[in-house]
């Protein structure tokens, strides 16, 4: 049987034509913030109707929870570029610095992860396991810098949940415009004093 051009490419032009929804909805998210992200105003960014995005996550709270669980995500994915060096504690400066400039390059997937922007939501599982992943993957290297002697022997767990807590707060006091005009410089500074505050006792 002979195949038409047109057949041969159809099934590839029919998967290209395909609305990106998660794509509109990160855009409605980034323009509007999370009041402004409905499943319609999806649906008119796209350039569909509503039945696909209810198809593919049930409701606004899924759209909600994909864009949580691709915060995360952008943030592991920036971990994992990170190579790790024979210096533990620059590798960890180096995470936090990561960490900081991954939220402000998606500031709007940051309202979504910590901000409560939307109260009614709770992320499923899969999305909490991979919110929990940044805190295992600093607690990693935070394991590393504690067996070279370069951290305090203490829980790797709690170690990264100091580094994390840190890091997180002066971001969100940056991204709310509390954090001066000096933002990068007392970030750098934050992290460099609490490294050497966690470094073992002498």
């Amino acid at each position: 049987m002979l195949v038409s051009p047109a057949m041969a490419v159809g099934p590839t032009r029919r998967r290209r034509e395909e609305p990106d929804l998660l794509g509109a909805a990160r855009e409605v998210l980034t323009e509007g913030g999370p009041h402004g992200l409905t499943i319609r105003s999806i649906a008119e960014r796209a350039g569909c109707s509503t039945m696909p995005i209810y198809r593919r996550f049930g409701s606004k709270l899924g759209v909600i929870d994909a864009l949580y669980r691709e915060g995360f995500d952008r943030v592991l994915r920036e971990f994992e570029s990170v190579e790790a060096t024979d210096d533990p504690l620059f590798d960890l400066a180096a995470l936090c610095h990561v960490y900081r400039a991954t939220v402000l390059g998606n500031r709007a997937h940051y309202l979504v992860m910590f901000g409560r922007a939307v109260p009614d939501f709770e992320p499923g599982e899969e999305s909490r396991r991979r919110a929990g992943l940044v805190i295992s993957e600093i607690a990693a290297v935070c394991e590393r810098a504690s067996e070279r002697g370069a951290l305090r022997r203490q829980s790797p767990e709690s170690l990264a949940r100091l580094v994390f807590g840190l890091c997180h707060g002066l971001v969100s006091l940056e991204l709310e415009g509390l954090g001066g005009d000096q933002c990068e410089d007392h970030y750098e500074l934050a992290v460099a004093s609490m490294l050497r505050g966690l470094a073992p006792e002498r």
